[in-house]
């Protein structure tokens, strides 16, 4: 980690895991499945740049990128974790802020952010793959210090709506396209919604 001013942070690391029982599911209500021993490595690397950032409050804009490689170590030549992207880029900012004064009871904020999710391969051997695609994320809210939040989010997918979410119900190795099923997402999705938090004693 590394903080040249208060503004500024930049974090960077890298990850080596390991499991001895690869557990996969390609959707809900299908059997899991035991792939074998897995290997998953890669980094993480993101810069972040504060507009604001003080006791009362923060605003920043922020990229930050995931390298991943999952594959399964017990088959060869390599063969890959299903549904897992190559990478992940996301770019964007964020705000909670008082309004009114660093003394009032209100709060207001947010966040917008695009991702940038690389393939994923749908078979083991790496020969069907998804597209690379975009997906466009929002939160505004509504904070007041009697518990009670309002929130309203968003989601847009401006290109591929297929590659969110693809099934391969074919042989892991041998599939063929005929083999894959997509869920297609909407292109634009909002919610609108309210939470109270609940004092606790302590």
């Amino acid at each position: 980690q590394i903080q040249p001013t208060s503004r500024f942070k930049f974090l960077a690391d890298l990850w080596y895991t390991t499991l001895t029982q690869e557990i996969f599911q390609a959707t809900a209500g299908l059997d899991p499945q035991n792939l074998g021993h897995s290997i998953r490595e890669g980094y993480d690397i993101e810069a972040r740049y504060f507009v604001r950032q003080d006791n009362q409050g923060q605003a920043s804009i922020f990229v930050n990128y995931t390298q991943i490689r999952a594959t399964l170590t017990d088959q060869s030549p390599v063969a890959y974790v299903p549904n897992v992207p190559a990478y992940i880029v996301k770019i964007g900012s964020d705000a909670d802020v008082p309004l009114g004064g660093e003394n009032s009871p209100h709060r207001a904020g947010g966040q917008l952010y695009v991702e940038f999710i690389g393939k994923k391969n749908l078979t083991e051997d790496g020969m069907i793959t998804t597209n690379p695609y975009q997906r466009i994320s929002g939160r505004l809210f509504y904070g007041h210090q009697s518990g009670w939040t309002g929130f309203v989010d968003m989601i847009w997918y401006p290109s591929d709506r297929l590659s969110e979410t693809a099934i391969n119900f074919g042989n892991p190795i041998n599939a063929t396209p005929a083999d894959i099923f997509v869920n297609p997402q909407a292109p634009f999705a909002l919610m609108v919604g309210a939470s109270y938090r609940f004092k606790t004693g302590g």
